[in-house]
């Protein structure tokens, strides 16, 4: 039997949730299994969370709730439903942006990325663009060329006799940040001169839709061939650009005259062999699940593009080739072969004077124009696609926009035409990254692509660290390296991580923290690592398979100056809303969790104000809300709201109205403060001191709630007796009334709990002058509380601690606790 004596265990230390580990042998000094709503901001000390309160005007959402929150130009954008809205005043007025913006299939948010000054979304119509933070969402890039033509004209210019020409035509626009976003280049038009003179040029092209008139055309113009039988090469200079007039946008085509002279000839057009080729044509982003700038190139990751169909004509005339009156028809309206082209009747022109290349080619030229300008097609554009060295008559369909349904396409005569499927396709790759110019983001060349991992394994997240991109698939991490097109390449980087929850993957402190198979790991340049460990069990059961809403709700919110991870998630099977939060500060390594005054949908942290605003998921109360960061006394609370008091008496206080009130409130007004003990009826409220107050307004804060509770204390040896005396617990500067503590044990374990006050109440946070004291006792006196162990407790193993607070407007901070014991015996029944 060992000899009696006196046990001290000192736990001067806050290491913050330990629920995984053997909580009687492998759990740090300070570890706890229970940390509602406090920090451990600082190394070793427990101090409570700061509150939430309502920001702003309503959202009217109906049964939408918040999915994505982001920060531009000093302004918070929300995403809801397929509705974007902006904080118009910077103090919460909510606006809508007119259009709709429905979240990409496949993904449980939309995502933003900013480059050159604009934010860039992902929807299920495109990549969208926002240039200023009053002004219009607009799709990404700008519109290719589309189809043309021309005729010699007038009596001398530049064209010389018995030579051809090509022309390309490109569309641009500057934007509010001075970006200059130019399309794709058009396709060839082919202008002969056969006069038997040197002329100018009347060229006529289609104006795509989209276009106003703050955009501009650029006309290109390549060198003159050396006769008419020698196809004009593609090195085209600039030789015309304008804005185009309101009439020529309502005409849907512009016609000018090219009188420009050979030596006044601009810049070479970008796609041209000397310069980018023409597999570097600006073409607009595809629907991308995710997207990240990284070296100032924008990474789209698990893309869908256009709907499409391949289409050749094949011949023209007699006996198997396209004759008069042969239809085709394309997405339900039907065209028709004509001795004269009518657009207005949906008629092209059948050529059938020239050789069978140039039939095919003139025919089809002309399908593409009536395609392109009838007025009854507003789904999709046909693009003459045959360059200079192809064979004639290939022609691309394709929808206007993108992320529409698919379209058909039937002939006629089978035998004049070539397509491989008669219903539109789109390029769908989920494993595909698409890669943008340098600083360039809505310019997206087919051609710059890489391929990650298995084809069929999507794509989930794509992050951008500060000299790699992680890409994020449901067969493992891999990264992306390099410095340009030219260099970058993709290595396997650890395909033992499994990404679960896509939007709890965010960056911090230039790593990678995101909820996986394995639980919560850091990625970083130099490897992966997991940091969950220490609640591990409590995060693989919420995330079960019986959980089937857990990787729809959980989200995470990156808090750098805070040092934290944020990761809201659910609580119980069926919860479609965040319901708790996770908290981890990788500086002291210690996980809290947090409960919000409302369940949550979507966050972030702000980085005008550097504050947490969260989305509130609650249909019934459509707000954000935004962290209390005074630094004063009004920080600790969470939801407040106005009262009007109508009399006071005592202890009694009238007001209007007690809705929404319950005790343990707080109510003040100017300097004046006292905790809400009971509400009587629906205007009677009783409070815990005697004060004037006035018969004016007054603030109801509602308190958060805390409660700590540390692993078993059993004093080094669990399976010895001891007879447990007293605890102290060691508080910086306390500023509270009181708090409850509650003691329960291996022999006894029905907690038994009762209040313990400091010995001297502090005035309260923003009651003094700031500067006259330590913001949060850093630098405050120490004051130790004694309490005892109650007598049906003192007896056991070992002991279980809480120590809880639901007090508005106080704060502690804790440095630790010793617990004085006894030893008895091994014995015990």
């Amino acid at each position: 039997m060992p000899q009696q004596q006196e046990l001290t265990q000192l736990q001067l230390d806050a290491k913050g949730l330990y629920t995984n580990p053997n909580d009687l042998s492998k759990v740090p000094v300070g570890a706890l299994l229970d940390a509602t709503n406090i920090v451990i901001d600082r190394d070793g000390i427990a101090e409570q969370r700061r509150g939430m309160q309502t920001y702003g005007t309503s959202l009217t959402l109906g049964s939408d709730v918040v999915d994505s929150m982001f920060s531009y130009q000093d302004r918070l954008i929300l995403h809801y439903g397929s509705t974007f809205a902006y904080d118009s005043t910077g103090t919460g007025t909510w606006s809508t942006y007119s259009g709709s913006f429905p979240i990409p299939t496949g993904a449980f948010a939309v995502r933003s990325s900013q480059a050159n000054k604009n934010i860039y979304f992902t929807t299920s119509i495109g990549i969208q663009k926002l240039a200023v933070i009053n002004g219009t969402i607009i799709p990404a890039g700008t519109p290719q060329g589309l189809d043309g033509s021309g005729t010699t004209t007038g009596a001398g210019g530049w064209f010389p006799d018995q030579t051809q020409v090509a022309y390309r035509i490109v569309w641009g626009y500057v934007d509010a940040n001075d970006n200059t976003i130019l399309g794709a280049p058009s396709e060839r038009i082919i202008v002969a001169n056969n006069s038997g003179g040197s002329k100018n040029v009347s060229l006529t092209f289609t104006i795509p839709d989209g276009i106003t008139t703050s955009y501009f055309y650029q006309v290109y113009r390549s060198p003159t061939s050396v006769d008419l039988a020698t196809t004009p090469n593609d090195e085209m200079q600039l030789v015309i650009q304008l804005n185009p007039t309101a009439g020529e946008i309502a005409a849907q085509s512009v016609t000018l005259t090219d009188a420009v002279p050979d030596e006044l000839k601009g810049a070479t057009i970008y796609t041209a062999a000397s310069q980018q080729g023409i597999g570097q044509s600006n073409f607009t982003p595809p629907i991308a699940i995710d997207f990240t700038t990284f070296k100032n190139f924008t990474f789209y990751a698990n893309t869908i593009g256009k709907q499409f169909i391949d289409l050749t004509l094949l011949s023209v005339g007699a006996p198997s080739g396209l004759l008069l009156n042969d239809t085709i028809t394309i997405g339900g309206l039907t065209y028709t072969a004509k001795a004269v082209e009518n657009a207005a009747a949906a008629e092209f022109r059948l050529f059938t004077t020239g050789t069978p290349s140039e039939n095919i080619d003139t025919t089809a030229r002309s399908l593409v124009h009536v395609i392109n300008t009838y007025a009854s097609n507003t789904t999709l554009y046909a693009y003459y696609v045959s360059g200079f060295n192809d064979l004639p008559g290939q022609i691309l369909l394709q929808e206007r926009g993108i992320g529409g349904t698919a379209f058909t396409l039937s002939v006629s005569r089978p035998s004049a035409w070539y397509f491989t499927t008669s219903t539109s396709t789109n390029d769908t790759f989920p494993a595909r990254v698409y890669i943008s110019k340098f600083q360039q983001p809505e310019a997206v060349p087919l051609l710059n692509s890489l391929d990650i991992g298995s084809a069929d394994k999507p794509i989930l997240r794509i992050l951008a660290l500060r000299d790699s991109v992680f890409v994020f698939k449901t067969d493992g991490v891999f990264r992306i390296t390099g410095d340009d097109l030219t260099t970058f390449a993709v290595t396997p980087w650890d395909n033992t991580v499994n990404l679960r929850s896509p939007e709890a993957a965010v960056l911090l402190n230039n790593q990678i923290y995101c909820f996986t198979t394995q639980g919560v790991i850091a990625v970083s340049e130099t490897g992966s690592s997991i940091v969950s460990r220490p609640i591990e069990n409590t995060l693989l059961t919420i995330s079960a398979d019986q959980y089937t809403t857990f990787d729809a709700v959980t989200f995470a919110v990156s808090y750098e100056s805070d040092r934290k991870y944020i990761l809201n998630t659910i609580s119980s099977i069926g919860d479609t809303t965040s319901t708790q939060s996770f908290t981890y500060n990788y500086i002291t390594n210690s996980w809290t969790r947090w409960v919000f005054p409302r369940n949550v949908t979507a966050g972030i942290l702000n980085p005008t104000d550097n504050k947490l605003y969260m989305a509130s998921g609650d249909v019934g109360f459509p707000f954000i809300y935004q962290e209390r960061k005074m630094f004063n006394e009004t920080d600790f609370a969470d939801d407040q709201f106005s009262v009007s008091i109508t009399a006071s008496s005592g202890l009694t206080v009238n007001v209007n109205s007690t809705t929404n009130i319950l005790a343990g409130y707080t109510l003040t007004q100017n300097f004046n403060k006292s905790t809400i003990t009971a509400v009587v009826d629906a205007t009677t409220l009783l409070v815990s001191d005697t004060i004037s107050w006035n018969v004016a307004t007054a603030l109801i804060y509602k308190p958060i709630d805390i409660s700590i509770e540390w692993t078993p204390i059993h004093g080094g040896n669990p399976t010895l007796t001891k007879l447990f005396q007293e605890v102290i617990y060691f508080f910086s500067k306390p500023d509270f009334d009181q708090m409850t503590v509650s003691f329960s044990s291996n022999f006894s374990q029905a907690a038994e709990s009762f209040t313990i006050e400091p010995a001297s109440s502090q005035a309260g946070w923003g009651v003094d002058p700031w500067g006259d004291g330590p913001w949060g006792g850093g630098e405050g006196q120490l004051q130790p509380l004694r309490t005892w162990v109650p007598l049906e407790k003192c007896r056991a193993h070992w002991i279980l601690m809480r120590l809880q607070k639901s007090q508005a407007l106080t704060t502690f901070a804790l440095n630790g606790i010793m617990v004085a014991t006894r030893s008895m015996s091994y014995r015990f029944k």
